[in-house]
Parts: C-alpha cells; sequence; structure tokens
C-alpha cells in the first residue's frame, strides 16, 4: 500500500465538494515491485520514493504522461543516488512537461524524450545518455555523465535546458537540427579515438550540424581530444554561439585545437578563454580556431592564446593565468578541473556585460528571468567588479586587493600612491580598468578596506 492514503470522498463528491486528493508516497520495493508498476497505480502529483538497490527488469519504464516524480530517498545524498540503480531504459513519449520528473538515480540505460519535457535533475549517468527528439525541451540539472558515447543527443528542433551538469571522459552533445540552452557546465576528459590510422572523428566535445544554433553560457570544454577534427567543438551549417566560455588544452591531431568549422556555418564567441589549444600545427596562431569551406568565426572581447585576426575585436593575445586548472588531483580531464582566475589576469574586468545573455532559466531562483546571467560556472556571482570577467569562472578577487592577500590593507594603498597618474597593464589596482590610478581607486581601496567578502 501507499504511505499516505488517499481519503474516500464519494458523498462529498456527490455534492460536489470533494477537493483533490493529497499526494502519496509509493515506495519501491515496499509498496510496489517496480518502478513500472508503481507508474501504473499512481497519480497527478504523487512521489514514487526507490528504495537503494538496482533495477533492472529488462522491460522499458513509461511514464505514460503521468506528473509524478520518480526519485531515490534523498537526491543530494551522492551515496544514496550511487545505492540506486535504475539500469532500465525511461521513455517521456506522452507529453510529459516539468510536473514528469526523475531525480536522484544512477541510470544505466537511456531516457528517452519524444515531444517532452520532464525534469531530470541530479541523476548519475553511467554508461547512459539522454536522446531528444521532436521539439522534445527537457531541463536538465546537477547531472553526471560518464561512460562512453555521446551524453545528450538533440534532434528534430529539440531545444533541452541543459543547467550545472558535468561530462567526464565522453563526448557531451551532439546537435543535429537543434537548438539548446547549456549553462554552467563542465566537458572534459574525453577522448575520441580509433585504432584506425589518420583522422576520423570530428568534436571532441560537442557537435553541431544541420542547422543547430546551441547556445553556451558559462561552460568549460577542458582536455578533450579528438583523432580528427575540432578537439572540443565540430560545427557544420550551423550557428552556434559561445559566451563566457573557458577552451583549455583541447587537442585535434587534424585541424582546430578548440574549435573546426565548416559549410557556411557562422560561430559566435564573446568574453571566452581559448588557451593551449593544439592541432597538427602545433602552433599557437593556427590551432585555437579553425575554419573551412565557408565557415566564419567572430571572436569578441576574449583572450586568445596566438591571438585572433579574423572577424571580431578587442581581444587579446595573453597567458590567462588560472589559479588551478588540473584542480586538486592534478590532473586535467577530470571532475574537479577549474578555471578560476589569479588576481591580475588579463581576462579580469576584460569582457563586455552587454553580451551577457539574459537569465531566461531563473539560474538563482529570484523570479527575475530579465536579468543577466547572475551565476558563474561554480554558481559564484557573475558580476563582482568593474566588468564581468572573459571566460567561464569570475574572479574571486576584491578589486581593492592589489597582491591578492585576501585584504584589502597599507600594503595595497602604498601600492595604489606608487602606480598613481597613467598606467598600463598588468595595472592591479585599476578597479575600474580605466588606465588610470587616481582619486576614483584610492576611494574604492578606503570603501573596500578590511577582508574581501
Amino acid at each position: 500500500m501507499v504511505s499516505f492514503h488517499r481519503p474516500l470522498c464519494a458523498a462529498a463528491l456527490s455534492i460536489g465538494a470533494c477537493n483533490e486528493a493529497p499526494a502519496a508516497i509509493i515506495r519501491v520495493p515496499q509498496d510496489q515491485p517496480t518502478i513500472q508498476s508503481a507508474l501504473l497505480v499512481a497519480m497527478t502529483g504523487d512521489e514514487i520514493v526507490v528504495s537503494p538497490g538496482t533495477y533492472a527488469t529488462g522491460n522499458a519504464i513509461f511514464f505514460g504522461g503521468r506528473r509524478v516524480t520518480v526519485r531515490s530517498t534523498d537526491p543530494a545524498d551522492a551515496a544514496v543516488v550511487a545505492a540506486t540503480v535504475v539500469g532500465d531504459l525511461i521513455e517521456f513519449a506522452t507529453g510529459e512537461d516539468a510536473d514528469s520528473a526523475l531525480a536522484g538515480l544512477t541510470l544505466r540505460n537511456l531516457v528517452y524524450c519524444s515531444a517532452a519535457s520532464p525534469d531530470i535533475s541530479d541523476c548519475q549517468f553511467d554508461r547512459a545518455a539522454i536522446r531528444n527528439e521532436l521539439a522534445s525541451a527537457p531541463r536538465i540539472m546537477r547531472c553526471v555523465f560518464t561512460g562512453t558515447d555521446a551524453a545528450i543527443t538533440n534532434t528534430q528542433q529539440s531545444a533541452p535546458a541543459v543547467i550545472d551538469c558535468r561530462v567526464i571522459g565522453r563526448i557531451g552533445m551532439h546537435n543535429i537540427n537543434a537548438s539548446p540552452r547549456v549553462v554552467n557546465c563542465l566537458f572534459a576528459g574525453s577522448a575520441l579515438v580509433s585504432k584506425q590510422p589518420g583522422p576520423v572523428f570530428q568534436g571532441g566535445a560537442v557537435v553541431n550540424v544541420e542547422g543547430s544554433s546551441p547556445v553556451f553560457i558559462n561552460c568549460a570544454f577542458i582536455a578533450n581530444v579528438v583523432q580528427g577534427w575540432g578537439g572540443a567543438i565540430h560545427t557544420r551549417s550551423s550557428s552556434p554561439s559561445f559566451i563566457n566560455c573557458t577552451f583549455y588544452a583541447n587537442i585535434a591531431s587534424a585541424t582546430g585545437g578548440a574549435l573546426h568549422n565548416e559549410a557556411d556555418s557562422l560561430v559566435t564567441l564573446v568574453n571566452c578563454i581559448l588557451d593551449g589549444n593544439i592541432d597538427e600545427s602545433d602552433d599557437p596562431a593556427t590551432s585555437q580556431i579553425v575554419d573551412v569551406g565557408g565557415g566564419q568565426t567572430i571572436v569578441s572581447r576574449s583572450i586568445v592564446h596566438g591571438g585572433w585576426t579574423g572577424k571580431g575585436g578587442d581581444n587579446v593575445d595573453a597567458d590567462p593565468l588560472f589559479v588551478d586548472p588540473a584542480g586538486a588531483d592534478g590532473l586535467l580531464g577530470t571532475v574537479d578541473d577549474h578555471v578560476r582566475l589569479l588576481p591580475h589576469s588579463p581576462a579580469i574586468d576584460h569582457g563586455l556585460d552587454a553580451a551577457v545573455p539574459t537569465d531566461t532559466l531563473d539560474l538563482d531562483d529570484d523570479r527575475d528571468m530579465r536579468e543577466s546571467t547572475p551565476l558563474d560556472l561554480d554558481g559564484a556571482p557573475r558580476f563582482r567588479n568593474a566588468a564581468v570577467d572573459a571566460g567561464a569562472a569570475e574572479s574571486d578577487y576584491c578589486a581593492a586587493d592589489g597582491d591578492g592577500s585576501g585584504a584589502v590593507d597599507v600594503t595595497d594603498l602604498l601600492m595604489l600612491l606608487a602606480s598613481w597618474g597613467d598606467c598600463s597593464s598588468p595595472c592591479p589596482l585599476d578597479t575600474n580598468a580605466d588606465d588610470v590610478i587616481n582619486v576614483t581607486d584610492l576611494l574604492r581601496v578606503l570603501s573596500d578596506w578590511g577582508a574581501c567578502p
């Protein structure tokens, strides 16, 4: 039986006074032996709570349009998620919306969405994937994808929202006539290689083809490798946009260490960082981005290793000065890779505020979807100082902390006075980025005096 009963109100129904029955919690396997059997008895608003264990019947799980949530006992507990394993295919193909949900499960088969837009959160995709077809638009949040093959495939005008996800050691996304919005995601450590010699594959992390127009915001592409073209991204006949994204240490055995674009594609990058990406040329000036066959890329307000001579402007050829891109484990291409900036990075305040897209997905849950995207890759504030930084992660330094000590103090005041007047890069205490140390900067030092927030 279910954990909460729905009271019968036949008498009330006869006079039209019965309120909607309260939602129930159906436990698997305590109340129903399988997830599918629980779905068959569930009603709108019910929760199906799956106890730790492995559930693989060999048959698909069909939501059948039911507006219910299937979740683990604690979606916020990584150990519980890891212990709650579903091995059956899960299908959303009956017009499901955000009221149909999966949360906090380890999945080992396909999640298939056809003309459906469920909510999928806090799941571990272990050799599992999501396929979206026929204008599906699921919301996929805080999920981790490991294994092989493409983590998310979007086709036929599908437009999922992918937020705060991590794709590690596998291809991240195939877009085929699709327009996903991807925010605050990490794509790292994919190795798309073959025993066959020579260039074979395209796109180590993301492939965009056939009129796709995805938007990537605050995303990092790190240490992806392809035996072919486009260490991180391959684009054909499509128009992706990358805003405040970081491309670092991606490798293509052919051309386009970071991006390879062809067949009249139009690729836009603004407020981005491209550094340490390598292709067969082994030349930073030519290996970051390669356009062929009518493909073209516009790069603006970005840090580009080796420089950028194509369309766009206000780009800088410099070391972006990351804090520790390999993270605590010392290995690139793993989940702890980190692209936050050191205090004197040339990427700080280099971005264009107006280019930051509006918060249509309401990342901070404040119901203000007209504001600029407020959070960065790490969930920290996107706007801190004179202007938005280039790259996926905003520096957490204080604008008036000239020596990066974590506090604004006498040392910073003396640095400011010693630099008074016109200054050239690096100019740590030019707090409003106007290339002059003056009274404005002095007042900022005084107002920020003390420990940095």
